[in-house]
Protein backbone atom coordinates (compact mmCIF):
# COMPACT_ATOMS: atom_id res chain seq x y z
CA UNK A 1 0.00 0.00 0.00
CA UNK A 2 1.27 3.50 -0.75
CA UNK A 3 0.14 6.92 0.89
CA UNK A 4 -2.99 7.85 1.19
CA UNK A 5 -4.84 9.62 -1.71
CA UNK A 6 -7.72 11.63 -2.41
CA UNK A 7 -10.36 9.40 -4.54
CA UNK A 8 -11.94 12.04 -6.90
CA UNK A 9 -15.18 12.32 -5.02
CA UNK A 10 -16.73 11.65 -1.81
CA UNK A 11 -18.45 8.41 -0.84
CA UNK A 12 -22.57 8.11 -0.50
CA UNK A 13 -24.25 7.48 2.73
CA UNK A 14 -24.19 4.11 3.69
CA UNK A 15 -26.23 1.69 5.60
CA UNK A 16 -25.24 -0.80 8.53
CA UNK A 17 -25.58 -4.40 8.62
CA UNK A 18 -26.40 -6.69 5.85
CA UNK A 19 -25.88 -10.26 3.95
CA UNK A 20 -23.21 -12.21 2.86
CA UNK A 21 -18.95 -10.59 4.01
CA UNK A 22 -19.29 -7.45 5.80
CA UNK A 23 -17.11 -4.62 4.21
CA UNK A 24 -15.72 -1.92 6.56
CA UNK A 25 -13.96 1.27 4.71
CA UNK A 26 -11.85 3.70 6.82
CA UNK A 27 -13.01 6.97 6.34
CA UNK A 28 -12.39 10.71 7.25
CA UNK A 29 -15.44 12.38 7.07
CA UNK A 30 -16.81 11.08 3.60
CA UNK A 31 -13.69 10.02 2.06
CA UNK A 32 -12.66 6.95 2.48
CA UNK A 33 -9.11 6.09 3.09
CA UNK A 34 -7.65 4.68 -0.68
CA UNK A 35 -3.54 4.04 -1.53
CA UNK A 36 -1.63 3.84 -4.69
CA UNK A 37 -1.07 0.42 -6.34
CA UNK A 38 0.27 -0.07 -9.27
CA UNK A 39 0.29 3.55 -10.08
CA UNK A 40 -3.52 3.48 -9.90
CA UNK A 41 -6.09 4.23 -6.73
CA UNK A 42 -7.44 1.93 -5.02
CA UNK A 43 -10.34 1.94 -2.93
CA UNK A 44 -8.87 -0.17 0.58
CA UNK A 45 -11.70 -2.49 1.95
CA UNK A 46 -11.87 -4.93 4.75
CA UNK A 47 -14.02 -7.70 5.69
CA UNK A 48 -13.34 -7.58 9.69
CA UNK A 49 -13.81 -4.60 11.46
CA UNK A 50 -11.25 -5.64 13.71
CA UNK A 51 -8.74 -4.98 11.01
CA UNK A 52 -9.97 -1.87 9.80
CA UNK A 53 -9.70 -0.72 13.39
CA UNK A 54 -6.24 -1.78 13.92
CA UNK A 55 -4.87 -0.19 10.43
CA UNK A 56 -6.92 3.14 11.49
CA UNK A 57 -5.05 2.77 14.90
CA UNK A 58 -1.19 2.36 12.92
CA UNK A 59 -2.40 5.59 10.11
CA UNK A 60 -3.41 7.34 13.17
CA UNK A 61 -0.37 6.76 15.89
CA UNK A 62 1.91 7.57 13.02
CA UNK A 63 0.15 10.76 11.82
CA UNK A 64 0.18 11.65 15.76
CA UNK A 65 4.32 11.29 16.34
CA UNK A 66 5.59 12.23 12.68
CA UNK A 67 2.64 14.57 11.76
CA UNK A 68 2.40 13.18 8.36
CA UNK A 69 0.63 10.01 6.93
CA UNK A 70 2.81 6.62 6.11
CA UNK A 71 3.94 5.69 3.33
CA UNK A 72 2.79 2.10 3.09
CA UNK A 73 5.18 0.94 0.39
CA UNK A 74 7.87 1.42 1.80
CA UNK A 75 9.43 -0.08 4.81
CA UNK A 76 7.50 2.55 7.30
CA UNK A 77 8.73 2.63 11.23
CA UNK A 78 5.86 2.68 13.41
CA UNK A 79 5.83 4.08 16.81
CA UNK A 80 5.41 1.02 19.43
CA UNK A 81 3.28 3.53 21.64
CA UNK A 82 -0.04 2.88 19.90
CA UNK A 83 -2.85 5.70 20.52
CA UNK A 84 -6.22 3.95 20.76
CA UNK A 85 -9.01 5.44 18.81
CA UNK A 86 -7.71 9.14 18.45
CA UNK A 87 -10.68 10.07 16.35
CA UNK A 88 -8.81 11.30 12.91
CA UNK A 89 -10.17 8.57 11.14
CA UNK A 90 -13.53 6.40 11.11
CA UNK A 91 -14.16 3.06 10.65
CA UNK A 92 -17.43 2.82 8.21
CA UNK A 93 -19.77 -0.26 7.17
CA UNK A 94 -20.20 -0.72 3.78
CA UNK A 95 -22.89 -2.93 1.55
CA UNK A 96 -20.58 -5.11 -0.29
CA UNK A 97 -22.46 -5.09 -3.20
CA UNK A 98 -22.02 -1.68 -3.68
CA UNK A 99 -18.18 -1.43 -3.52
CA UNK A 100 -18.18 -2.90 -7.04
CA UNK A 101 -20.40 0.13 -8.65
CA UNK A 102 -18.82 2.74 -6.43
CA UNK A 103 -15.17 1.55 -7.79
CA UNK A 104 -16.74 2.20 -11.44
CA UNK A 105 -18.11 5.37 -10.54
CA UNK A 106 -15.25 6.57 -9.00
CA UNK A 107 -12.82 4.90 -11.50
CA UNK A 108 -10.90 3.32 -9.06
CA UNK A 109 -9.54 -0.36 -8.11
CA UNK A 110 -10.44 -2.13 -4.82
CA UNK A 111 -8.26 -3.96 -2.65
CA UNK A 112 -9.53 -6.15 -0.20
CA UNK A 113 -7.88 -7.00 3.04
CA UNK A 114 -7.98 -10.54 4.17
CA UNK A 115 -5.24 -10.95 6.85
CA UNK A 116 -3.23 -9.06 8.63
CA UNK A 117 -0.51 -10.45 10.68
CA UNK A 118 1.45 -8.98 13.50
CA UNK A 119 4.76 -10.15 14.41
CA UNK A 120 7.26 -9.03 16.65
CA UNK A 121 8.16 -5.21 15.14
CA UNK A 122 6.49 -6.38 11.79
CA UNK A 123 3.09 -6.09 10.26
CA UNK A 124 2.18 -8.15 7.19
CA UNK A 125 -1.12 -7.54 5.31
CA UNK A 126 -2.65 -10.00 2.85
CA UNK A 127 -4.99 -8.65 -0.05
CA UNK A 128 -6.29 -9.18 -3.14
CA UNK A 129 -6.22 -6.10 -5.27
CA UNK A 130 -8.83 -5.92 -8.23
CA UNK A 131 -8.87 -4.16 -11.42
CA UNK A 132 -11.93 -2.20 -12.10
CA UNK A 133 -12.42 -1.35 -15.64
CA UNK A 134 -15.42 1.21 -16.33
CA UNK A 135 -17.21 0.52 -19.59
CA UNK A 136 -17.86 3.61 -21.64
CA UNK A 137 -21.71 3.93 -20.48
CA UNK A 138 -20.61 4.20 -17.04
CA UNK A 139 -18.73 7.59 -18.02
CA UNK A 140 -21.69 8.49 -20.02
CA UNK A 141 -24.39 7.75 -16.95
CA UNK A 142 -22.14 9.65 -14.84
CA UNK A 143 -21.60 12.95 -17.12
CA UNK A 144 -25.76 12.75 -17.61
CA UNK A 145 -25.89 12.84 -13.93
CA UNK A 146 -23.40 15.47 -13.48
CA UNK A 147 -24.41 17.75 -16.84
CA UNK A 148 -28.31 17.41 -17.23
CA UNK A 149 -28.19 17.57 -21.34
CA UNK A 150 -31.81 18.80 -22.37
Amino acid sequence: MSVIAKPPSKLPPTGGGGRGKDAYLICKGRVPYTCRIKDRTTLVVFHKKSHAHFLRTILETHFLHFKEWPNMNENTIFSKTMVEDFGLLDVEYIDPHRIFDMCLRLNVNVCVVDQIMERKNTVTVKCDVIDVEPRPETFRDVLEELYTLD
